[in-house]
């Protein structure tokens, strides 16, 4: 218990840092699995003309059985099945490509070397 004391004092002067970084990595993350989650609605709709666009189920909730559509994200404008996951994708895409690199600048404090943010941690780690 000790050492997980020490660890969070040496994390407290970078929390300002820290804490938007874990925020962009889990967005980052929730966009990379989104884009897999994509590929349901391309095979079912919009390789199959004839379903229709209306009402892209992207997944259902396992606990409720609540269904989450496509549509729910992209602007209502939007109305063919190759537009709205076109949309959708290249949406993902690009706000993943922004966050990653304000990310990795928050947890490198912005100089471009992660050593001076993670020094600390690591001295504290082979001390132990």
């Amino acid at each position: 218990m000790r050492q997980v004391i020490r660890l969070v004092r040496y994390v407290l002067p970078f929390l300002l840092q820290l804490l938007p970084g874990i925020f962009l990595l889990a967005a980052v993350g929730f966009l990379e699995a989104f884009r897999l989650v994509l590929l349901k609605p391309v095979l079912d709709r919009v390789l199959a003309p004839s379903t229709g666009s209306e009402n892209i189920v992207l997944f259902t909730m396992p606990q409720s059985g609540h269904p989450i559509y496509l549509q729910r994200f992209v602007p209502t404008h939007f109305h063919n099945a190759w537009t709205i996951v076109a949309y959708a994708l290249v949406a993902s895409t690009v706000l993943s490509r922004v966050a990653t690199p304000v990310m990795y600048w928050l947890v490198a404090r912005g100089d471009g070397d992660a050593a001076p943010a993670t020094a600390p941690l690591a001295a504290a780690g082979s001390a132990a």
